[in-house]
């Protein structure tokens, strides 16, 4: 396995784990809200930022496994070098979104990192600069999966699935 294989199940654990911790919060605060009438403090915003979070740490995995969603129900029935040409085409795409969303988050990290931004209302208040970290990192990675997919299509390797 790869080095950039690694990090994509690694960054796929972490999230999973994250989900898990995010399901007992929810439920300690439905819980501490139905029983007790003492909801979790700072729920919501544990929430709002964790989903996009756990979505950047699975995006390079999602890539690498060919888990994107991918409307090929007509390629299969062109020919091999009519798929091959869709299918440079398609990691050719995926790098650029993901390189230039990557990019697009670079400055407004750099500012919520100078500035202290931070998102959430008195109980909770959280910084946005890890959030946008994570979102500029995990559209890196799967950039760079992207591109590590297109070398490995036109080396006729094709990949294999992880």
């Amino acid at each position: 396995m790869s080095f950039i294989e690694k990090i994509n199940r690694g960054l796929m654990s972490v999230s999973a784990i994250w989900a898990f911790l995010l399901a007992v919060i929810i439920t300690l605060d439905v819980t501490g809200r139905g029983l007790f009438d003492a909801p979790l403090t700072g729920t919501l915003e544990i929430i709002v930022n964790s989903i996009v979070v756990i979505a950047f740490l699975q995006i390079a995995f999602a890539v690498r496994s060919k888990s994107m969603l991918r409307a090929d129900f007509v390629v299969h029935l062109l020919p091999k070098p009519v798929q091959k040409a869709l299918e440079v085409f398609g990691h050719l795409c995926g790098a650029a979104i993901f390189a230039l969303l990557c990019y697009a988050v670079l400055e407004p990290m750099a500012d919520a990192f100078t500035s202290g931004e931070y998102e959430g209302e008195g109980a909770l208040r959280v910084p946005t600069w890890p959030i946008y970290a994570v979102i500029a990192g995990g559209a890196a990675l799967a950039a760079i999966n992207y591109l590590y997919m297109l070398v490995e299509t036109l080396q006729d390797r094709g990949g294999e699935d992880v």
